[in-house]
């Protein structure tokens, strides 16, 4: 279904978080391009630089790989969410953020809600400075993505 080359870089996604183009190499930009296409990766432009990231399908396809499967009671998780954690959880359902950036786009300065939902498996964060630039990246896990859509359908 995928080739070889594309299985390795989403798997390289899924655990050590989005990367820089420029740290993959000219060499790799086909194999991101094939994972594009299928809609597997996106890239994203930051400042100048161009960040690849995983998607929602690309989290899924990497979890049967390594045959993950989640259960979630959704109406549960939803009903032991704060309204902070909900405002988090609706912002990352546009990709990745910043974790600075992502606090100040709903206004607090306090990192426990976020610490929240990584207990709870809801996102994760990712910090290696030299895999993307020089700041924590929070992003959605597969789960964090089933509660956040039923989120958004309210």
């Amino acid at each position: 279904m995928y080739s070889e080359d594309v299985k390795n870089l989403i798997i390289d996604l899924y655990d050590n978080g989005p990367i820089l183009m420029s740290k993959l190499g000219e060499e790799k930009r086909p194999i991101v391009e094939e994972a594009e296409k299928q809609g597997l990766v996106k890239i994203r432009k930051m400042n100048i630089r161009e960040v690849i990231y995983l998607t929602i399908k690309g989290l899924q396809e990497v979890e049967k790989i390594k045959g993950i499967e989640h259960e979630v009671n959704v109406e549960e998780e939803i009903s032991k969410l704060t309204q902070m954690e909900i405002k988090l959880l609706l912002r990352l359902l546009e990709g990745f953020k910043p974790v600075r950036k992502l606090l100040e786009e709903i206004g607090t300065r306090k990192y426990s809600p976020l610490q929240k939902l990584e207990q709870k498996g809801l996102i994760k964060s990712f910090k290696n400075r030299r895999r993307t630039l020089n700041y924590r990246i929070i992003s959605l896990t597969v789960p964090g993505w089933i509660v956040a859509k039923k989120l958004a359908e309210r």
